[in-house]
């Protein structure tokens, strides 16, 4: 987290509109509400869908993860100048498979997913109880388990073979600037503008080190 101070010609903001610290955190049922990016949580998900992400997601994921990190530190093992370039990528994926294993541990938490599962029925029997409630949205459960039931066969190929590199990137803009400057400017898709095709070109053929290679963080 981050606390900023805001002035106005060299003084600090007296305002009544500001977010107040309260050191004592905040209390049992207490409404809250996250400022800041990120602020996103999975509260939300059916059963169906946390099911898939213990799975099948979350262990794929860390797999990948780890899998690039050992390649980065093999790389940087060679020498000082390969350590350099590859130390904050590394240090990123190793944050974000941090975040992942905590997280994939607690679906593995049996008490966590039954409070999650009766949770789940208690609403639903609310939905069903209700005959506006139960036509407009009770399928809603199937559908979502219907489509993580058929994700399971692709998750392998999203990951595994996916175009997810710098070189597959790079093909994939080439491809796109011999066909979008061939129309007129007014026509082209964003980024592919006359007046952004020198920056374009300059990234294209700059010479990339292995630490600008894209990845995953969470």
């Amino acid at each position: 987290m981050a606390l900023f101070r805001v002035y106005d010609d060299g003084k600090p903001i007296d305002t009544k509109d500001y977010l107040k610290w309260n050191p004592k955190g905040a209390a049992n049922d207490e409404l809250v509400f996250v400022p800041g990016h990120p602020g996103s949580t999975q509260r939300l998900d059916t059963v169906a869908q946390l099911d898939f992400e213990r799975d099948y997601i979350e262990p794929t994921i860390i797999k990948l993860l780890k899998n690039r990190i050992a390649v980065l530190q093999r790389y940087g093992a060679q020498g000082t100048e390969q350590e350099r370039q590859v130390a904050s990528n590394i240090f990123g994926l190793q944050n974000s498979v941090k975040a992942l294993e905590g997280r994939y541990t607690g679906l593995l938490d049996k008490h966590v997913m039954d409070k999650k599962s009766q949770d789940e029925e208690d609403f639903k029997a609310k939905v069903m109880a209700n005959p506006e409630w139960a036509k407009a949205y009770g399928s809603a459960w199937t559908a979502i388990a219907d489509a993580a039931q058929k994700a399971q066969s692709r998750v392998k190929l999203q990951f595994f073979r996916s175009t997810d590199s710098q070189f597959a990137n790079t093909a994939a803009t080439i491809v796109d600037y011999v066909a979008e400057v061939k129309k007129p400017d007014g026509e082209r898709l964003a980024g592919y503008h006359e007046a952004q095709l020198d920056s374009l070109r300059q990234r294209l053929f700059s010479r990339a080190s292995p630490n600008s290679d894209r990845t995953i963080h969470f």
